[in-house]
């Protein structure tokens, strides 16, 4: 199974692009994690992830997320590959299925957790998504 739970902040607003038929939406997300190390320090470690939203998804995350958003994103991750200056090239991202706010500061709308069923909207359902 590949799912993605991410609670964390988003790191700038999203960037749009419209693809052949539906829209993309991405950012950069950054989640952390907070340990004592061997001299008992408290330590932070911050991971920075890139999501991508695709069509109904792209059009929330367009109007509501914001640099600083303090998002929960469900997803799955997703490696692309490609060839540039005569090499393959992998690009792993976090493909986003559902985004809600975490926090009640945020000014969002009222219904801010759409599920949105991203097979056959972006043309590239790859059959990876069990019906259960």
């Amino acid at each position: 199974m590949n799912k993605v739970i991410l609670i964390g902040i988003s790191g700038k607003d999203p960037d749009i692009h419209n693809g052949d038929n539906f829209k993309v939406a991405t950012f950069s997300f950054a989640t952390s994690e907070t340990f004592k190390d061997k001299a008992g320090e408290r330590q932070t470690l911050t991971e920075w992830h890139t999501i991508k939203c695709f069509s109904k998804l792209a059009d929330f995350a367009e109007n509501w997320v914001k640099k600083g958003s303090k998002l929960v994103i469900e997803g799955h991750i997703k490696t692309d590959k490609y060839e540039k200056a005569g090499g393959t090239k992998f690009s792993t991202y976090i493909k986003a299925e559902k985004i809600s706010f975490n926090g009640k500061s945020e000014s969002k709308p009222e219904e801010t957790t759409p599920v949105v069923n991203n097979e056959n909207e972006t043309g590239n359902d790859d059959g990876d998504d069990l019906p259960f």
